[in-house]
């Protein structure tokens, strides 16, 4: 259940009804609402041909299934598949980042999320996180909100993120690949994608990555814990 000093619900029609027109939702789409709490933005979300509303607090739970149209998906959206046309939400701020990354393998065309500024500027530039999400996306800042838009008020400044799947280039789709094959040192992992980038044989995969002269101790890092200094590192030597 969430901690309820993380939930801020977001109590403003017009920052909501801003969302919703950046989401741009059409009848034949289907609409997900990551932790939909009270339905604030899920009753205003418009007619389309389905509304997934992801809820772990129980309490809301019922309240939200009385909604028409609207299909609860009860339990935490760290753990659950996620898919649909269109994303929306106010992310619960504790858990924004690791939903946030969720969201890279998740098929949607356009996301339209209210999380803090401090996590936006993290995908911005000059983090790993950067690195990811603008191999996938092109990212749009639209703006900071009040926090007064918020029950209760948060500490923190709360500001609204686009994500638009993007046509990688080849740098980007090697960044793409690699966090695919995040269950794997980076070594394994940068064998894989030249597998498939370039349709080579594991042996001249292997080949390939002992050409590029990375350190052991890089080549062992599990690719979720590689830094933005690493992956300037991969990127450069592989260019």
């Amino acid at each position: 259940m969430t901690d309820i000093r993380d939930q801020h619900f977001l109590t403003d029609t017009a920052v909501i009804d801003q969302m919703i027109t950046l989401a741009d939702i059409h009848k034949t789409e289907t609409v997900l609402d990551i932790g939909a709490g009270s339905g604030n933005i899920t009753l205003r979300i418009p007619l389309c041909k389905k509304i997934f509303a992801v809820e772990s607090d129980k309490k809301f739970v019922a309240e939200l299934e009385k909604i028409p149209n609207v299909t609860v998906l009860e339990g935490s959206a760290a753990k659950m598949p996620l898919a649909a046309d269109k994303i929306i939400s106010n992310l619960p701020f504790s858990a924004a980042e690791s939903i946030l990354l969720r969201i890279l393998t998740t098929p949607f065309k356009k996301a339209v999320f209210l999380l803090p500024l401090s996590l936006l500027r993290k995908l911005q530039e000059g983090t790993a996180l950067a690195v990811l999400f603008n191999a996938f996306f092109t990212i749009g800042d639209e703006g900071n909100v009040d926090p007064t838009s918020f029950t209760p008020v948060p500490h923190t400044k709360p500001c609204i993120m686009t994500l638009t799947p993007k046509k990688a280039n080849a740098t980007e789709m090697i960044v793409q690949k690699l966090w695919l094959q995040r269950d794997k040192k980076l070594k394994n992992a940068l064998r894989e994608t030249r597998v498939q980038l370039h349709k080579a044989t594991k042996r001249e995969a292997e080949t390939w990555v002992d050409s590029l002269k990375l350190s052991p101790a890089l080549l062992l890092k599990e690719v979720p814990k590689l830094t933005f200094a690493d992956y300037q590192m991969i990127l450069s030597t592989i260019k």
